[in-house]
Order: structure tokens, then C-alpha cells, then sequence
């Protein structure tokens, strides 16, 4: 894919940087909404008092801030590509690599830094972003409550959560934290 023509393309029938561009972008704003899906830490902090901020509620608002963080970046940057596309900002370095990986569908280095750790393709790193979202938003609706089903692989830190299971399980069974442990069995 890096070594393909990027602009000859459309008149055989293939696809443009441009165009895979434009596709993205609709895909970013039509299907996953990232910027309406986005959760407001704000909000949800309102609804917590201090006696509701229990280990389960520090990681989820901790994925949340990072979440945020990344959609920010990419609604951002997304939008610097439309304004240089429109003419209305000088197009940078920054911004062509940026087009050349969404061109062979890998995430931008820009938005690794701030992501989880992946190794997906960008269309499955988005789709993984969406549901990471559907599972952040079930909790804020009352973010009082203890959820019952979690999918630790859609979390930016799977090891805060499991030791948010031991502090709980600690502090209602007055056993030592350090003598706690969590075993998988397959």
C-alpha cells in the first residue's frame, strides 16, 4: 500500500489519499460520533459525591479523561486536514503523514501517543474506539453504581480495574490487600 501511486488511482478506478480521507472523516463524524459520544468528565464528576468516588469510579473516570483526550486530538487534526483542504490553512508535514496513514488504514503516529496500545488497523482501531465509548457511556448515566460486566481488553489500564477489584473485595472482606490475587482459570 506505502508504495502505490496515491493520486493516479481515481482514474482507474482506485481510491485517492483524498478520498480515503474523506471517507474517514465521514466515518469519524456519521458513524462513530466521536464527538458527540464523547463523555463529559465534568458531568459526571457533578453527579459523584466524595463518598462516591470508590475504586471503580477513579478508573472509569480515568478512562474516560484519556478517551477524551484522544477524541479531542483527532476531531482536532481531522479538522486542520477540511480547513487545508479548503484552502484556508497551509497544509504541514504534520498533516500529510497523517493523510498518508489514514491512506493505508494505519493509525497516525500522533494519535498512538495517545491512544491504548493497539497493533489493529485504523477502520478496526475505530470501531474498537466506538466500543470503548458504548461501554464508558452505559457507566455515566449513573456513575454511583458498581457495574456489573466490564471488557477489561476496552480499557486503556486493565490493571487499574483488577486492583480496583481487590481494594473492594479487601474493604468488604477485611483481608489484607497484599494477601489478595486474581486467578483466570480457562
Amino acid at each position: 500500500m506505502e508504495l502505490q501511486p496515491k493520486d493516479t488511482g481515481a482514474a482507474e478506478g482506485g481510491d485517492t489519499v483524498h478520498g480515503k480521507v474523506a471517507e474517514f472523516m465521514s466515518r469519524v463524524a456519521d458513524e462513530a460520533q466521536l464527538d458527540q459520544n464523547k463523555p463529559n468528565v465534568e458531568d459526571i464528576l457533578s453527579k459523584l459525591t466524595e463518598e462516591d468516588r470508590r475504586p471503580y469510579q477513579n478508573v472509569f473516570l480515568q478512562e474516560c479523561e484519556m478517551i477524551c483526550v484522544l477524541i479531542k486530538e483527532i476531531i482536532r487534526s481531522l479538522a486542520e486536514i477540511e480547513l487545508a483542504n479548503k484552502g484556508e490553512l497551509t497544509m504541514t508535514e504534520q498533516m500529510e503523514t497523517l493523510m498518508q496513514n489514514i491512506f493505508i488504514n494505519k493509525v497516525p503516529p500522533s494519535w498512538v501517543k495517545l491512544s491504548f496500545q493497539t497493533t489493529r488497523a485504523l477502520g478496526s482501531w475505530l470501531d474498537n474506539i466506538k466500543q470503548r465509548l458504548e461501554q464508558l457511556n452505559s457507566w455515566k448515566e449513573d456513575p454511583t453504581k458498581e457495574v456489573y460486566i466490564t471488557f477489561i481488553n476496552r480499557l486503556y489500564n486493565p490493571q487499574s480495574f483488577l486492583t480496583a477489584v481487590k481494594q473492594v473485595t479487601a474493604r468488604r472482606d477485611t483481608v489484607e490487600l497484599n494477601k489478595l490475587y486474581i486467578q483466570t482459570e480457562v
